[in-house]
């Protein structure tokens, strides 16, 4: 599906460097294939013998039908096993006494996305689907927006760059709440970023791992228009870096099509917002913000409102209850001739 959309060349196909097979002999990555033979000995501090264990390693007949295995069938069919090895050679680890045999062990390096993505989901721990111990399988409040009016606010979790938690945390005796939610910096290349990511976890994570797809779809879910980017923004959620709000509210729109979240990401904290979504007394919180308080000629209204009742109130409790006088003379004398 993501080849088949408009902007898949934009995206997906590399513009400076192939690494692997899939673009390997791209015309216009050749300037850095002349760059592939220095950074390779740079990556190994200028030691031939342990270039050439690795090559003779990584040309053992086994392992290179073993590593044509990590590719889309037939995709490296037009390489003899000579190329294959050339154009897998450039992602080696970092490491000058390895020989080789460790080259595709490690599975936290087998694609150059995981090291991105770790950093991003690094304090993950994978949700296991159990019974639901919450009320709720689905929610019904509609962006950020909505949630403000019954009194949620929306701030970036301090101090963590992962992706994994969302944190709900009630103040005010219960009548509001705040939804900390791991922030999102985004540059021009960040779509690019996102895009790719969730290409690696649609095909090599299982659906309880994909956390950049939850975290995408999450906040798709939460912003409808430019005024939920701006409560994000202002909560420090979202830093923007592109030219408007509005393109930022298009590209999540844009990312999340066709996207299959984990359902059990995010799923305490979507449920106690939920639960104080429906409650009575944030309903009755909602109707007053919405009708007095978002006008500051609606709320002087609502105050002299309020005045008038209870002046009012005093005065009839004073004209019944009021205890009886003695009339003075200046009072019988006003009786009488008024």
């Amino acid at each position: 599906m993501a080849r088949e959309k408009d902007d898949y060349m934009k995206y997906y196909v590399p513009k400076v460097v192939s690494i692997g097979p899939y673009h390997f002999g791209n015309s216009n990555l050749q300037y850095a294939e002349t760059l592939k033979p220095r950074l390779t000995m740079r990556l190994l501090k200028d030691n031939k013998e342990t270039l050439r264990r690795l090559f003779d390693n990584l040309s053992e007949p086994e392992t290179v039908q073993h590593l044509r295995c990590f590719y889309e069938e037939n995709s490296t069919a037009n390489f003899c096993d000579m190329e294959f090895i050339m154009c897998w050679l450039f992602c080696i680890r970092n490491d000058p006494s390895s020989n080789g045999g460790d080259a595709d062990d490690d599975e936290k390096h087998t694609h150059l996305l995981v090291v991105v993505r770790g950093k991003l989901t690094k304090t993950v721990k994978t949700p296991k689907p159990v019974v639901n111990p919450f009320k709720y399988d689905a929610w019904n409040f509609r962006n950020v927006s909505e949630l403000v009016d019954v009194g949620i606010s929306f701030k970036a979790i301090e101090q963590t760059t992962s992706l994994t938690h969302v944190d709900f945390v009630k103040n005010w005796l219960g009548f509001s709440a705040n939804v900390k939610i791991p922030p999102i910096t985004l540059y021009d290349e960040t779509r690019q970023l996102l895009l790719n990511m969730i290409a690696y976890e649609t095909y090599g994570c299982s659906i309880y791992d994909a956390w950049v797809t939850s975290y995408v779809c999450l906040l798709d879910s939460l912003i409808d228009d430019v005024e939920d980017i701006k409560v994000l923004r202002k909560g420090w959620v979202i830093h923007n870096h592109l030219s408007s709000d509005k393109e930022v509210a298009a590209l999540f729109e844009e990312i999340a099509i066709d996207l299959f979240p984990n359902s059990l990401a995010y799923y305490e904290a979507m449920n106690k917002i939920q639960t104080l979504y429906e409650s009575l007394s944030n309903t009755l919180f909602s109707q007053l913000k919405n009708e007095y308080f978002k006008s500051p000629w609606a709320i002087f209204a609502l105050l002299g409102a309020l005045i008038a009742l209870f002046l009012a109130g005093v005065q009839t409790y004073f004209t019944v209850w009021s205890p009886e006088s003695k009339c003075d003379d200046l009072c019988v004398f006003l009786k009488m001739n008024l």
